[in-house]
Order: structure tokens, then C-alpha cells, then sequence
């Protein structure tokens, strides 16, 4: 369960009490709200201060759990001072959907077993097109008699 709470009246102070999760950075809080809020398949795109997923403790379980439950499409860093006046913070926008549990899972392939796949299948593209062409050859020979 989330829990949000403003602990002064005058700076807000947001705590997260969740499993092993606490901490007063809003951006952390903001992500694992967008998570908690997503629905599968749900789509998002958001702003956050760079270096929101690095770091130790509970940065490390926020995003773990971030790219557990999401798929995390692109990460742009944005130019310094898109946001001023109201900020000097350089920021990164992340775009990510909440994985679909009855999605089915991408499959892993072995290159080799690709390529090998590939060079039969050109083999094969070529073995019939020799073959039309022989038939074509003959075809025009007869008609030409």
C-alpha cells in the first residue's frame, strides 16, 4: 500500500511507506506513484532530474522495480535550461508503459541459429530462382521453334 503524507504545513515532505521503500526525494515519490498508478499496457511520459535512477538504497530498489514492471522505451536528457526561470536542474524525459501480465514474452533467439535460418532461406530463394529461370529459358526456346 502507498502512503503519501505532508509532515509540515509549510515544506512539503512526502513519505513513502511501502515494503522495504522510504524516502523524502519527491522524485522518487512521483515515480513510484506513476508506477503504483499505470495500468497494464498504461503509457507514460515523465520529467524527472537527472540522477533520479542512480544511486544506493532505495534508488536501487525504486528502480528495479522500474524495469521489473515497465518497459522503459527511450530516455532523452534534455538541454540544460529547458526549464528556466523555474529551474536550473538538468532533467532526463523517460517514457515507459506498465508491462502486460497476459502479454507473451519476448522470445531470445540465438544469433548463430538466425543467421544459419537466413543463409538456408537465401539458399532456398535461389535454388527456385534458378529453377524459374530454366523453366523460362526452355519455355521461350519452345515458343521461339
Amino acid at each position: 500500500m502507498l502512503f503519501l503524507k505532508i509532515l509540515d504545513d509549510r515544506e512539503e515532505e512526502y513519505e513513502i511507506e511501502r515494503e522495504d521503500y522510504r524516502t523524502r526525494e519527491t522524485a522518487d515519490l512521483f515515480l513510484v506513484l506513476i508506477m503504483r498508478l499505470l495500468k497494464p499496457g498504461g503509457r507514460c511520459g515523465i520529467v524527472l532530474p537527472d540522477g533520479t535512477l542512480f544511486g544506493e538504497g532505495v534508488k536501487t530498489r525504486i528502480k528495479t522495480e522500474l524495469l521489473e514492471t515497465c518497459n522503459v522505451h527511450t530516455i532523452v536528457r534534455l538541454p540544460n535550461g529547458v526549464f528556466n526561470p523555474y529551474t536550473g536542474l538538468r532533467t532526463r524525459a523517460y517514457n515507459l508503459d506498465i508491462k502486460n501480465p497476459h502479454a507473451p514474452e519476448a522470445q531470445q533467439h540465438d544469433p548463430e541459429e538466425l543467421y544459419q535460418e537466413y543463409r538456408a532461406a537465401v539458399a532456398e530463394t535461389e535454388r527456385i530462382a534458378t529453377q524459374l529461370r530454366d523453366q523460362l529459358a526452355a519455355y521461350l526456346q519452345g515458343a521461339s521453334e
